[in-house]
């Protein structure tokens, strides 16, 4: 299930801009990440990203869980542009 706004930001390792839509989209992102940092923000967007793409959590709060695991990780969050 796509969220309502995208999460749009900086990737630290590549500089490019990245747009994440969905929980499944932010699954891949943070386990390519996952090699690198650590912590509880990390381990509750994981579990809330995966518990959304099952539907035991609401789609928003995995959104806003993966926002705070970049903020904690000091990616650079842009504003997202809604059609």
């Amino acid at each position: 299930m796509k969220w309502s706004v995208p999460v749009v930001f900086v990737d630290r390792d590549t500089g490019e801009r990245r747009s994440v839509s969905s929980a499944a989209e932010a699954i891949q992102f943070l386990d390519r990440w996952w090699k690198k940092e650590d912590g509880d923000p990390f381990y509750t967007a994981i579990v809330t990203c995966i518990d959304a793409t099952r539907q035991d959590a609401l789609a928003e709060n995995a959104r806003l869980a993966f926002l705070t695991a970049l903020h904690a990780g000091g990616v650079r969050v842009l504003p997202a542009v809604v059609p």
